[in-house]
């Protein structure tokens, strides 16, 4: 069986950025103010969103009942569609399209007699739409579209025989195409573009298993590309942008894994600065292939698809947000960010999101860390953040005694104090014993999970390693753990969906952990995954607090590594717990790939060596030593 994206079944390539088990609150939404859906319960993905002289447009997109024509305007003082004539051409999905000079100009796409390479425009003032040249190119789907002084620069997007990176010019005056300067990296679908003072930017979109976060800009005069800052965060593809006042902006779409990322990112882009600040997410999870346009000063987003419900499906709320905030002081704490999982009595570290919701400049902030009624902690935040800006404030760690609910608040007054705090869950780890059974239930794509544990100074206690598993097979792994202390279980698919083959029409697959008493009987699971939602890595802390079975036995001698640190060779003695041991070593870097591994017979002898070790880069390696049902962990570094 295999993953397939195509343009009418996108909703089979699903996955999730890395899905922590623990958790933040978040204002980050509280600006947005949602407005009127479309009439006829229409309901869409890849439509094209324009505006013009202080009206809303939006124009034909896929829909549950498959490509269309349809053509509706928004009354931005009424909050009210209206339905327009259908647009003339094919109906479509997957189409593009940019405004200049007071008209709308939209193509390509694909609709029901095939891909596209048309091009129109529209005339507000008649109403009417004209048909242009279309495009000497392959025709295709979701490519870059930018209109800018009396040209519109195109390129990129899928066709019937892949993804393309070649560009072209069209222009207006003559009804003419030309092909410029291919863009200078991978091909992709679904790209982010815009146009500013003169120049195109495009960057991110989508090839293969490969979500892009790399931004370029292409210069007409001199017909030159130049790779600009990266966007600060995970790739992304099929969202909404614009450009307004001088600024770029790249709003909502997928994520790395292509599916809807936890919230509606918003990010501005600065052309003058080649810097990327983030602005406030929109309410729920983001969305794949919406439509935007701005309207006095505020933006508007419609429609798309999202995860938000549950399942991936079609979104009947619209939101808008003004450009600039309303109200001139105020600072809010927009999210939680610090830990939130007490384990093995650590102290946690305490931090929060501030953001700028205020239009005038923010430069200091205090703020306090409230337990069960208590101030704890008091941080002091001075900088300088402008309208949505945001900052990450460090406020210390704090050891929690146990489960609790905690605030972090502003103290400091302004015009809004409904944003000032933010409340977080603190939860304690589940507790277990050094001996646990990982019961392991594949999806239809089993080579694509693994798992690891490492202990609570980062070394890597065990691994399953990759490609370990078949496909729907159910797998019992017993796990000796070489101490008491704070472990942490991670479970990983390679791919980003997680377990959750269903997504895929296949079966999902599950993960749960048990631990277990000195009869190797369960007392307790400590980890349970049923294969519901996609993740690239699930990490799971456990607070081993009981030394059970074989483990309760302790080596009378502690393992000596020497030298330490070392260079060429390696020696490790006090090894032999009496007799002639089998003894398994493996030793693992600091990424947790296996760099060596040796089975010994120890004939009496308490040491082993030289373990050949010129080929390691320097860094911190972890030791692994099994003997028999014993097992041992320690670390040394190569100089």
């Amino acid at each position: 069986m295999q993953k397939i994206e195509t343009a009418t079944f996108f909703v089979a390539h699903l996955c999730a950025p890395v899905i922590l088990l623990l958790w933040g609150n978040t204002l980050f939404a509280q600006n947005w103010t949602s407005v009127e859906p479309l009439p006829d319960n229409f309901r869409s993905d890849h439509s094209y969103g324009f505006s013009i002289d202080g009206t809303g447009y939006l124009v034909s997109g896929q829909t549950d009942s498959g490509y269309s024509d349809a053509f509706y305007s928004y009354d931005a003082a009424a909050d009210a569609w209206t339905a327009l004539e259908d647009f003339p051409g094919d109906a479509r999905g997957y189409a593009i399209g940019d405004d200049w000079d007071g008209k709308a100009w939209f193509g390509f796409g694909q609709g029901t007699n095939g891909i596209l390479n048309d091009l129109w425009v529209f005339d507000p003032a008649t109403g009417n739409w004209e048909e242009k040249a279309s495009c000497p190119c392959d025709a295709r789907m979701h490519p870059a579209f930018v209109a800018i002084d009396d040209h519109i620069y195109v390129g990129l997007g899928n066709s019937a025989s892949g993804d393309l990176n070649d560009w072209w010019e069209y222009d207006m005056e003559s009804d003419t195409w030309s092909e410029k300067p291919t863009f200078p990296d991978t091909q992709r679908h679904h790209p982010y573009q815009f146009g500013i003072d003169g120049q195109v930017y495009v960057g991110f979109g989508h090839h293969s298993t490969e979500i892009f976060n790399e931004w370029y800009r292409y210069d007409p005069a001199s017909e030159s590309w130049t790779e600009m800052t990266t966007l600060p965060d995970q790739g992304r593809v099929a969202g909404a942008q614009f450009a307004h006042d001088g600024m770029g902006y790249a709003l909502s779409g997928d994520g790395e894994g292509h599916t809807s990322m936890p919230t509606g990112e918003f990010w501005q882009f600065d052309p003058l600065n080649d810097s990327w600040t983030q602005w406030p997410a929109h309410p729920g999870m983001s969305r794949w292939a919406p439509s935007s346009f701005v309207i006095n000063n505020e933006v508007y987003l419609i429609n798309g698809m999202s995860m938000d419900p549950g399942t991936f499906d079609y979104m009947d709320t619209n939101w808008k947000l003004a450009m600039t905030p309303e109200i001139s002081s105020d600072a809010g704490i927009s999210e939680y960010l610090g830990e939130t999982v007490i384990c093995a009595a650590e102290p946690l570290n305490v931090a929060a999101s501030l953001t700028n919701w205020g239009s005038d400049e923010l430069t200091s902030v205090q703020l306090e860390l409230v337990v069960d009624g208590s101030v704890v902690l008091e941080q002091n935040w001075e900088g300088n953040l402008a309208s949505y800006q945001s900052a990450v404030v460090e406020m210390g760690a704090y050891a929690f005694d146990a489960a609790t609910t905690v605030n972090v608040q502003i103290t400091t007054p302004d015009l809004n104090p409904l944003n000032d705090a933010i409340s977080a869950s603190i939860t304690a780890s589940p507790e277990g014993t050094t001996q646990w059974l990982i019961t392991l239930n594949t999806d239809n794509w089993g080579d694509e999970t693994s798992w690891e544990i490492r202990d609570e100074g980062g070394s890597l206690v065990q691994q399953s390693g990759p490609n370990a598993y078949n496909n729907l097979t159910e797998y019992e792994i017993a796990v000796s753990l070489p101490s008491t202390g704070c472990f942490t279980f991670t479970l990983m698919d390679d791919y980003g969906d997680g377990m959750n083959g269903s997504q895929f029409n296949g079966v999902d697959g599950s993960c749960s952990i048990q631990a277990l008493d000195g009869a190797e009987e369960p007392i307790a699971v400590i980890f349970d995954y049923d294969g519901s939602f996609p993740f690239f890595e699930l990490d799971h802390q456990v607070n081993v607090n009981a030394a059970v079975g074989v483990n309760s036995v302790e080596w009378n001698e502690q393992a000596i590594v020497f030298p330490n640190p070392f260079s060429d060779v390696l020696f490790i003695g006090n090894i032999a717990r009496g007799g002639n041991e089998i003894t398994s070593i493996q030793v693992y870097n600091a990424l947790g790939e296996l760099v060596d591994q040796q089975t010994i017979q120890l004939n009496n002898s308490n040491s082993f060596g030289p373990l050949e070790t010129v080929s390691w880069k320097p860094g911190i390696y972890s030791i692994r030593m099994e003997q028999g049902t014993h097992t041992r962990a320690f670390r040394a570094v190569k100089n």
